[in-house]
């Protein structure tokens, strides 16, 4: 399974990719640190899921996601939050905007693998 992931902060994401990664399971195709950078990548490279952060570098995981679902790939990948910012108002924009999936950094981190192996067995 390709997973790409949107995250601003460099200790967050090598901690991510270290905890998520399963050698021939889950596979990290690339990352990025800002909105920009994240649509770039994405309009190129297929990916089965996308692991996004609200607050980046430059503009936000709310761009990214309206982004990916604006240019409907097939199949279109599995959009999963993962943010500090875990309010009700925030999540609710997620999903109004095309997230499949929200989660809280500090409470629901590992819960995300547990997703991720799920995701693969229906894949």
């Amino acid at each position: 399974m390709r997973v790409f992931l949107i995250e601003d902060s460099p200790s967050v994401r090598d901690r991510l990719i270290d905890f998520l990664v399963e050698p021939g399971e889950i596979e990290m195709v690339g990352f990025a640190d800002t909105e920009a950078d994240a649509v770039e990548q994405l309009q190129t490279q297929p990916v089965d899921v996308a692991i996004v952060d609200i607050n980046l570098k430059q503009g936000t995981g709310f761009g990214v996601i309206e982004s990916i679902r604006a240019k409907q790939p097939t199949p279109p990948p599995t959009i999963v939050v993962l943010t500090n910012y875990a309010f009700p108002e925030f999540e609710l924009a997620c999903r109004q905007r095309g997230a499949d999936y929200f989660f809280d950094k500090v409470t629901e981190f590992s819960e995300v693998k547990d997703l991720l192996r799920a995701i693969r067995k229906h894949h």
